[in-house]
């Protein structure tokens, strides 16, 4: 029998010790439960939720969709049993500074009936960023986000009743610091959407897209905590196939001969060009209030002949082929241009330190964005966060929101989006968390066929090691 001896042990030791600081980390230390993995400037969280969902309105039906009206999506109450394993590492040295947040969602719904159209399987986000030399006159910033989200539909006779988005960002960021009150960030990015939807016997593809875009970003701390800022990006918007079938044989008659059936029969979705500057204020009031103020404007023109050229290679009816006739020539208003955000933020001894505190977050948000759709959508989004903590075991979360929604296009409608969402958690130890909590969603427009009421509740454990 061999047996290792003591000396050669401890050159090994020595050798792992050696490597690890050689690549800047050291040896993992398990902590208990709750206080994560360190490992040199690492730290490392897993963790795990698990529980029930139930909802009032599976597949969002609107009101009108009823069996006895000849409808087909009945507006019917459903559960699911709920399961997200997460992965977080956080990395703070002085040359280097890294983050990764990574989750994975599954939700398995009980009734027989609805598992095989609402069952989601494949929902994950991943978000992280790297910082090099962060504090240095040179540096740049890399992020990366993907994630994939399942959303139900009305489409209950569809095999699978969900869409699909799926979404890729990449962003680059160089950073010159002249002074130290003066930061100047140029950077660039690439984002890749793809979109699936409902089909007969299962899912299938309907666009995809990709956007290009070059920003320049400008930070002056002219006070201690506050500053002067200025961001400003041009994006180019580019999707694979402008001139998509509907699969209908026409919702409206010809504007110009009468004939049923001449549109609607396609769906034009147009590249475009974006353009957003805007400047403002970001700083404290005082030592617990946040404040960013920021206004500005833009403009998004939309390229008609990018859809006219794929409708008359493939053979379009002329008149739907018409921008100006179908609608798929519009652009971003001036009034729509016109891009206002500010966020209030007040902390009265909320953090993991105090038994007992609240924050206090108002954010409001003008915009418009590309849509998958129709042409774009113009937005006033308004938020209200309250979040409080009562001792050391009990805290409670609020939200309320509601979005202003015009989109203008092929696809002409106004939305508003109403949402209101709570949660008790009970944290009896460190590494463990329950949660009681619900929302209420309203889609109210001026498309009757989109509009949904939905209510749902959960009651879910988290274990984060």
């Amino acid at each position: 029998m061999t047996f290792v001896s003591t000396q050669t042990l401890r050159r090994w030791k020595a050798v792992q010790v050696s490597l690890c600081c050689a690549l800047g980390w050291a040896p993992a230390a398990f902590g208990a439960p709750g206080d994560h993995i360190v490992t040199g400037a690492a730290t490392v969280t897993p963790e795990v939720t698990a529980g029930v969902e139930g909802r009032s309105n599976a597949y969002l039906a609107d009101p009108t969709d009823n069996p006895a009206r000849g409808h087909d999506s009945p507006i019917i109450p459903a559960w699911d049993f709920y399961l997200s394993p997460a992965l977080g590492i956080d990395v703070k040295g002085k040359k280097i500074r890294w983050t990764l947040d990574g989750r994975y969602e599954m939700r398995k719904f009980f009734e027989k009936d609805i598992a095989p159209r609402l069952d989601q399987f494949s929902d994950f986000h991943v978000d992280t960023r790297l910082e090099v030399l962060p504090e240095g006159v040179f540096g740049f910033g890399l992020h990366e986000e993907a994630k994939l989200r399942n959303r139900p539909t009305d489409e209950e006779v569809s095999a699978n009743s969900l869409n699909t988005q799926f979404r890729n960002d990449l962003g680059l960021d160089l950073k010159f610091r002249p002074g130290p009150e003066l930061d100047i960030v140029p950077g660039g990015g690439w984002s890749y959407h793809d979109y699936r939807i409902p089909g007969v016997t299962g899912q299938v593809p309907f666009d995809n897209r990709n956007t290009y875009e070059a920003r320049l970003g400008l930070a002056w701390r002219f006070f201690p905590n506050t500053a002067f800022v200025v961001d400003a990006s041009y994006l180019f918007n580019r999707w694979d196939q402008h001139w998509l079938p509907t699969g209908d044989t026409g919702t409206a008659a010809d504007p110009d001969t009468g004939d049923a059936g001449a549109v609607g029969e396609y769906l034009a979705l147009p590249d475009s060009d974006f353009f957003k500057a805007s400047t403002g204020i970001r700083g404290r009031l005082g030592r617990n209030v946040l404040v960013v103020l920021t206004a500005g404007w833009g403009f998004g023109k939309y390229d008609v002949a990018s859809v006219v050229d794929e409708a008359n290679a493939n053979g379009g009816a002329a008149t739907e082929a018409d921008g100006a006739a179908v609608g798929f020539d519009a652009n971003v208003t001036p009034v729509e241009g016109i891009l206002a955000s500010a966020r209030v933020s007040s902390n009265f001894g909320f953090d993991d330190k105090q038994k007992f505190g609240q924050k206090l977050t108002f954010e409001y948000r003008k915009d418009f964005e590309d849509s998958f759709f129709t042409n774009y959508v113009a937005e006033n989004h308004l938020k209200l966060f309250l979040e409080s903590r009562f001792g050391q075991y009990v805290n409670t979360r609020f939200e309320g929101s509601v979005r202003f929604e015009s989109y203008a296009g092929e696809v002409t409608r106004r939305d508003i989006f109403a949402k209101v969402d709570g949660a008790l958690n009970l944290t009896p130890t460190r590494y463990l968390t329950f949660q009681v909590g619900g929302y209420w969603a309203r889609r109210q427009s001026s498309d009757p066929g989109v509009e949904y009421d939905n209510v749902q509740g959960r009651f879910l454990a988290t274990f984060a090691y």
